[in-house]
């Protein structure tokens, strides 16, 4: 059977068990009431052997009552483990589908998901998606009235109608779901590529960002919005723990392992822009710019300022204390005769190659 011919027949397989399952609980209702109700003695035998232990193990099916004691809570909770866990089933056969066909499931012009994706997808589906379906009520109960608080709340908080927050509610759970989804994915493919290289991610925060951080600057807490934050933490967990630095919104579709090799061997593993002509992504320069104080007079000013008092916001122009930062201090540092040991992608293997759109449509991307 030819390559074609196994991917066509996926879905249909596993069609067709759904199907015979499905057969199978019909017959064994018709047995039930055959006996008047009193249970078969081929059923008393199955609940006694390996199945029967397995399903005694698994969280019992909620009662019409105890779905119905929350309505609509009932309806947002189930709908929520039942989108998170398809998000999750589409993360783990995204993954699967670049690492086998060596493509992206997307085509960009004209905007669509590959056909041939639909059947890893499917084949996920029916195998992982089985496994966890027996769960998905039992944490939808417990969810519940979580959710009816929350849309109970959010009528109160809006002065709208019962059907008009129901309404306003499942759009907003829309959004999250379109969020999450990618950021799922990114995650999903970053595993994949790394071979346990890289630890486990971590969510770093205000509360515990001087547990990875010792010294960081108490100026940090004052920055105005979080990208500026993100700027600082990024170039302080490289200083302090090495590594590699990706966005979050990063799909990682090659193996890793060339890259973290080169970040075990050089001190700066960067990447050089077309024209540009420098490299990118540095690292100190943040520290000297957060600790120059300023005038609280000078606060229009477009540069990167924090005021002397410190109940101010500091001053960051949007980016301002991200990219390019460091080129001062590593001048600074070139002058005084510190010297290191760098690596440098470029031209096709840069970030932004000069040919980019026509790489991408070689690679069955564009």
């Amino acid at each position: 059977m030819g390559e074609g011919a196994k991917k066509a027949w996926c879905p249909c397989a596993a069609g067709y068990f759904a199907f015979a399952f499905s057969c199978a609980q019909s017959r064994r209702m018709q047995r039930v009431r055959a006996t008047g109700g009193k249970e078969d003695p081929e059923e008393t035998e199955e609940k006694s052997g390996f199945l029967g232990k397995l399903r005694k193990r698994l969280p019992k099916k909620p009662t019409k009552e105890e779905m119905k004691k929350y309505g609509a809570g009932m309806v947002f909770s189930y709908s929520f483990v039942g989108t998170l866990n398809m998000c999750m089933m589409v993360a783990l056969s995204w993954p699967v589908f670049i690492m086998r066909t060596g493509g992206s499931p997307i085509l960009f012009s004209p905007l669509k998901l590959k056909p041939q994706y639909m059947v890893y997808l499917t084949a996920v589906y029916f195998s992982y998606g089985s496994c966890t379906t027996p769960f998905l009520l039992a944490f939808a109960l417990l969810l519940a009235p979580f959710f009816s608080k929350l849309l109970g709340g959010f009528r109160k908080r809006l002065g709208c109608s019962k059907w008009l927050a129901f309404v306003l509610m499942g759009l907003l759970m829309a959004v999250c779901y379109l969020l999450a989804l990618p950021f799922l994915i990114a995650l999903a493919c970053w595993r994949r590529h790394a071979h346990q290289l890289c630890g486990e991610p971590v969510l770093i925060s205000d509360e515990n960002v001087r547990t990875y951080i010792p010294d960081m600057p108490t100026e940090y807490f004052r920055m105005p919005y979080s990208q500026a934050k993100s700027d600082i933490i990024r170039y302080a967990l490289l200083y302090h723990h090495g590594g590699i630095y990706m966005d979050t919104d990063f799909l990682v579709v090659q193996d890793l392992d060339e890259v973290i090799d080169l970040a075990q061997s050089y001190d700066l593993v960067s990447y050089m822009d077309e024209g540009s002509g420098s490299l990118e992504k540095g690292s100190l320069a943040a520290w000297q710019l957060m600790e120059t104080h300023c005038p609280l007079s000078d606060k229009e000013k477009e540069k990167v300022c924090c005021f002397d008092d410190d109940r101010t916001q500091c001053h960051i122009p949007w980016a301002g204390i991200g990219e390019g930062v460091s080129h001062p201090v590593f001048d600074e540092l070139e002058g005084d005769g510190v010297r290191f040991k760098s690596f440098c992608f470029s031209d096709e293997r840069g970030f932004t190659p000069p040919d980019m759109i026509n790489m991408l449509e070689k690679a069955g991307l564009g």
